[in-house]
This record gives C-alpha cells, structure tokens and sequence, in this order.
C-alpha cells in the first residue's frame, strides 16, 4: 500500500500562546499516522519547549527537533501518533512558557505502523 496524505490542519499564526488548540479530521483508511509540526520562537528567552501534544487526550511522541539559540531562540519539532482514531478530535500543543509561531497536522494512510 502507497503512503497518502489523508487530511492536513492548522492553527494558523498565535502570539503569546501557552497553548495551542485546534480541530483536525482524521479520514477512515488503514494504517493511520498522524504528525504534527511546530515552527515557534521564544521572544522573550524564556528557554521555551514543547511539553507536550494530544489528539484526542492521546499523547504524541515526539521524532525530531531543532533549535537555534539567538535573538529569539528559534526551535521546530514534529511529533507522531500511530493508529489515531477517526473523526475529527482536537490537537493540543503545549507549551512551558509563552510562544510565537504556527503549527499544524497531517494525517497520511498507508503508513507501517511498527517502523514508519
């Protein structure tokens, strides 16, 4: 089976967020992975992180992050579930201190669901 993007979602720009809420679909094929990426700053150098993600109160693992320490200590992170439940069902991002950035999710079907 062949990897397809399912649904895509996002939160659009925030500023200040502690957190970030927002609704993502989940289509009814097999093999389900859902990621959700994050692109934030931290403006006023707080060492902000990600502490966690959930999709429908499940937790996200996180895959994969980067940072670049400067003016506003730049960082992105992506984050995976495996299997997700279909339907629609919210994505929350949570962050240690106030952030400015965007995120979104993307759901893709076909996914191997033990090395994906």
């Amino acid at each position: 089976m062949a990897v397809a993007a399912d649904a895509t979602s996002t939160t659009g720009a925030f500023t200040g967020a502690t957190s970030r809420t927002w609704s993502h679909t989940i289509g009814a094929g097999s093999n389900i992975a859902l990621y959700v990426q994050a692109g934030y700053y931290d403006p006023v150098l707080q060492g902000t992180t990600i502490t966690g993600v959930t999709y429908n109160s499940v937790a996200l693992t996180r895959v994969a992050q980067s940072a670049r320490s400067g003016t506003n200590e730049d960082r992105a992170e992506l984050w995976r579930l495996l299997a997700p439940a279909a339907g629609a069902a919210n994505i929350v991002v949570t962050f240690t201190s106030a952030a400015d950035g965007n995120a979104g999710g993307t759901s893709f079907s076909g996914v191997h669901q033990t090395t994906p």
